[in-house]
């Protein structure tokens, strides 16, 4: 809002507004995550849903959302009995990773692999977008904390979170938990 306000100031009013649409989008986008965080906290019922579905119909989302085909891949038993809140992280994180690709890499493929491999379970979002260093991003540059949300939520059940990317390269964010890991 800022230099939304600096623009105004400036007689840059086309520019203002379009900056003022965007921070309403964002704005509103916020809400509506915060609003279904709300609601999955306060509902008590057991999801019926296994993991790989909601990921899946995460994924169709953003393919509409974007006007974008988004290859998704899910091995069988992968991630099965999957407690509700390591659920919910890993759909959070999975969000956060399929927005950075679509709104901030400008991407033009995407893919989306849930798996198991070397005793863990893993999820990966790799795309083909102008990539970032991710060692400039992971002190939480102003305004830039996604990355590190995604890493805390990859911590708190008991998983790390690995970025690989490279300006003009890419990125490839891929969520390992250990398959043994049955917090709840």
């Amino acid at each position: 809002t800022d230099q939304a306000s600096e623009r105004v100031a400036a007689g840059q009013d086309a520019q203002a507004l379009a900056q003022l649409g965007r921070i309403r989008q964002a704005i509103n986008q916020a809400t509506r995550q915060v609003r279904a965080s709300i609601h999955q906290l306060l509902d008590g019922t057991p999801r019926e849903q296994r993991l790989s579905d909601q990921l899946h119909a995460a994924v169709a989302e953003f393919e509409e959302r974007y006007q974008l085909a988004i290859q998704w891949q899910a091995e069988d038993g992968a991630w099965t009995d999957t407690p509700r809140e390591v659920t919910e992280q890993v759909l959070n994180v999975t969000r956060e990773a399929l927005e950075n690709a679509c709104r901030h890499a400008g991407a033009r493929s995407i893919g989306v692999h849930l798996g198991r491999a070397n005793g863990h379970r893993f999820v990966k979002i790799a795309d083909d977008g102008r990539g970032f260093d991710p060692a400039a991003l992971s002190g939480g540059s102003p305004g830039h904390f996604g990355l590190l949300i995604m890493a805390a939520r990859a911590a708190h059940i008991g998983g790390e979170l690995c970025v690989d990317s490279a300006p003009g390269a890419g990125t490839c964010v891929t969520l390992n938990v250990p398959a043994t890991e049955t917090r709840p």
